[in-house]
């Protein structure tokens, strides 16, 4: 596989694992909120470590550059700050 084809599958999987984390957040707080077991919101936030951490070591594993590894990290990062403005803007739109 080519360097360029390594990278864009590594910023889709950091995206992809972005994803996935924020929404394990998103369901964590709710049940938070909703009077469950402080015990289960801490076993969502193992599970969402243990994600993010068992996919840049298996990148890490595959023999990924730091180009790759870069690049996981950016699309985490940029799912998680487009999520987080496209939800804190006001109700009219305006910043």
């Amino acid at each position: 596989m080519t360097e360029a084809a390594t990278i864009a599958l590594s910023f889709a999987a950091g995206a992809a694992v972005g994803a996935a984390y924020l929404g394990l957040l998103w369901v964590s707080v709710r049940y938070l909120l909703r009077g469950r077991s402080p015990a289960l919101f801490l076993g969502l936030a193992a599970l969402r470590a243990g994600l993010f951490i068992g996919t840049v070591a298996g990148v890490i594993a595959l023999g990924a550059g730091l180009g790759a590894i870069a690049a996981l990290l950016l699309g985490f990062v940029t799912v998680r700050v487009g999520l987080t403005r496209s939800l804190s803007l006001p109700r009219g739109g305006r910043v």
